[in-house]
């Protein structure tokens, strides 16, 4: 595959689905430059990818900090063509998310700022970077299955609204040349699933759980020039749990 976008930010690329799509826009060529809360995650994890990939500290749910940050990564690559939203977060119980009547006002608050809040407005000032710029590049945003079935709680609601924030983002961008799509994994072996194993496998008709890799491979098909006809959509891979 030939990747669109060469110089990409990825939040959340210290871990789990947003490191392994890093790994692989690295392999293919492009530079990236991970973000996310903890500094040891990320120097870790740009230290196992290779001088391709750089790094910076950045809480997404404090929207004021984003332009600094957007300035850095472009000084760190020398350029910024793409962006992965991959931070996520969700509100557990033992047995699997909060439901509507223990969802707390807190919990509400900061699983929609992390996963709907944060992609869109840092998707918003990227885009104006490359539109400004003449940049033709891709917006790639990590949604999830539960975006295809009935919320009751903060994490669905949240991913519903990335869903069609992708689409939205999508129409708005592409006649400059800026590809934006969705993956929709399934619960995939991570540490985001913090749930007991089997109760994660019963969900998965293919009898297995989805892997991080796999997930990486469809990002990397969405921001190449083969997956370039693919415009606003959210792709999902989860092993059959929405049928």
């Amino acid at each position: 595959m030939e990747l669109r976008a060469s110089k990409i930010l990825v939040s959340g690329g210290g871990s789990g689905i947003g490191l392994a799509i890093s790994q692989k826009l690295v392999s293919l060529g492009a530079q990236v430059t991970l973000c996310g809360r903890t500094e040891e995650k990320l120097r870790g994890a740009a230290e196992e990818i290779g001088p391709a990939a750089h790094w910076l500290v950045l809480d997404v749910r404090k929207i004021a900090s984003f332009p600094a940050a957007v300035a850095r990564a472009e000084e760190l690559m020398g350029g910024l063509d793409g962006l992965v939203n991959s931070a996520g977060a969700c509100a557990y119980t033992r047995e699997w998310g909060k439901g509507m009547f223990e969802q707390t006002e807190e919990d509400w608050d900061r699983v929609m700022d992390t996963n709907a809040k944060a992609p869109f407005f840092l998707s918003r000032l990227v885009a104006e970077h490359m539109r400004e710029r003449g940049i033709r590049g891709n917006i790639l945003n990590v949604v999830s299955e539960a975006a295809f079935v009935p919320a009751s709680a903060s994490y669905g609601a949240s991913k519903h609204a990335l869903r069609a924030l992708t689409a939205g983002l999508a129409r708005e961008v592409i006649r400059d040349g800026i590809v934006v799509n969705g993956i929709a994994p399934g619960t995939t072996e991570t540490d985001f699933v913090d749930i007991p194993y089997e109760i994660a496998l019963h969900r998965q008709p293919i009898g297995r759980l989805g892997k991080p890799a796999e997930m990486a491979e469809l990002a990397a098909f969405l921001m190449s020039r083969e997956g370039e006809n693919i415009v606003g959509q959210t792709v999902l891979s989860c092993g059959g749990s929405t049928i």
